[in-house]
């Protein structure tokens, strides 16, 4: 006896999540060994987080506004500029690659802090004008 199996079609937000909690190695992170040398150490609301953005749930104690002025979101939160992830994960990157090459050369440093601006006048509105600046990789 053959039965019919009905086409379930879920909403575009929640059949993406679908689709990248199914995808090879999107479990890794929950059988890692909790190694705090390596980083791989959630605090109980991280954990708690990190399964609400695999599943597609929203977070609780989110703020309104994000520290751009716009309405807080998700994905506005993972990707603006004026963020702290985007920086956060540019760091991870410089840090893992500085981690990776000390192993193998010598003399390996990150890179210094640009020198304070004295007097300068940058005409780019994307020039950062903070002290204490590094250069980007």
């Amino acid at each position: 006896m053959e039965e019919k199996v009905k086409s379930l079609t879920l909403p575009e937000t929640l059949g993406r999540a679908a689709k990248l909690v199914s995808d090879k190695g999107a479990s890794n992170w929950l059988t890692a060994v909790p190694l705090e040398r390596h980083g791989f150490v959630l605090h109980k609301g991280a954990f708690r987080d990190a399964l609400c953005l695999r599943y597609g749930w929203m977070p609780e104690r989110l703020p309104t506004k994000y520290e751009c002025g716009s309405a807080f979101s998700i994905n506005h939160a993972l990707n603006c500029p004026n963020g702290a992830f985007p920086i956060l994960r540019h760091n991870g990157v410089r840090d893992s690659t500085e981690k990776l090459l000390a192993e193998v050369c010598l003399d390996v440093t990150l890179e210094p802090d640009l020198q304070p601006l004295e007097g300068e006048s940058l005409d780019f509105a994307s020039a950062n004008h903070e002290d204490n600046v590094g250069a980007d990789i």
